[in-house]
């Protein structure tokens, strides 16, 4: 795996109180495969790991926020 390049997009979070929604949307949007990353199944925080068709490694994920704050994104630029 390639580290990205100064200056580039090296991670982006979606923050949704709906992930499930939104992986449904940008799964087929975008052609995303996703893999739950953390304790969800017991009550943890609902984290999603983005991976691109092709791609050997995850670029982003999508978190749930319970409804404890407003949907956003956050973009790394590194």
């Amino acid at each position: 795996m390639t580290n990205p390049a100064p200056g580039t997009l090296a991670w982006f979070e979606i923050a949704t109180d709906d992930p499930g929604r939104a992986q449904k949307f940008y799964g087929n949007l975008f052609d995303w495969s996703f893999n739950a990353d953390g304790p969800a199944a017991s009550g943890g925080m609902d984290y999603r790991n983005i991976t691109a068709s092709g791609a050997g490694a995850p670029m982003g994920g999508i978190f749930g926020t319970g409804g404890q704050v407003p949907d956003h994104a956050l973009f790394y630029i590194l």
